[in-house]
């Protein structure tokens, strides 16, 4: 009988199979991250390589590529547009790509996926955000923290320090110091301090004048 070729367009039916479902997960990891990253960052333009450190963002930019939501936490601050936000959402995006389960979030979004839940859902909340393997808190300290949102911000730290779990990336304009002073409440900052490193982000041209990140995007 006739010999029927096993190619199709220049590749074995199982060969192509497996790329149509290479190309499959790749898509559905790409709309994955589109949400888990939504309102905040983009993930075609905020991964790791594409953020150009400067004098002043080198040592917190090595400490992005080395991150280990397994042992590590950090709080990142510095002035607007330094690329706090950018190496967040970039330690997002190489940590999904891994395989680790992430949340990027603002502590206003927290409060309000909250609002008109019940004692129990809010508790279902909280540990959702307890237990994620790395959560990212962008934007710590602007706008009006309320004594319940730093309450509930508060609870999730003191979860994941009870479960020994590490993994929260903070970013901020205000030093540790200057969040305390505008919350007038130090129990917040003080579970910061004692679970995360530090990392100053300060991004200067050569003159010595601020560069503002977000101009480059």
């Amino acid at each position: 009988g006739k010999e029927v070729s096993g190619l199709i367009e220049g590749q074995c039916y199982d060969c192509r199979q497996a790329s149509q479902e290479v190309r499959q997960r790749e898509e559905e990891n790409a709309e994955w991250l589109r949400n888990i990253l939504e309102g905040i960052g983009s993930p075609d333009r905020m991964k790791l390589e594409q953020f150009t450190p400067t004098k002043g963002t080198q040592k917190a930019y090595d400490y992005a590529l080395k991150f280990d939501p397994n042992s590590q936490s950090v709080y990142l601050w510095g002035h607007c547009g330094s690329g706090k936000t950018h190496l967040a959402c970039g330690i997002a995006i190489d940590q999904f790509k891994k395989g680790c389960q992430v949340i990027v979030t603002t502590p206003r979004k927290i409060i309000r996926s909250m609002r008109g839940l019940d004692g129990e859902g809010e508790e279902r909340r909280i540990q959702r955000y307890s237990k994620i393997q790395l959560l990212i808190l962008d934007e710590i300290g602007l706008g009006a923290d309320t004594v319940y949102a730093v309450a509930s911000l508060c609870e999730i730290l003191d979860n994941r320090v009870n479960n020994q779990q590490s993994g929260v990336v903070f970013t901020s304009n205000l030093s540790l110091n200057d969040l305390a002073a505008q919350l007038k409440d130090d129990r917040l900052t003080s579970r910061i301090n004692a679970m995360c490193d530090r990392e100053k982000m300060e991004s200067l041209a050569d003159d010595g004048k601020k560069i503002d990140w977000r101009s480059r995007l």
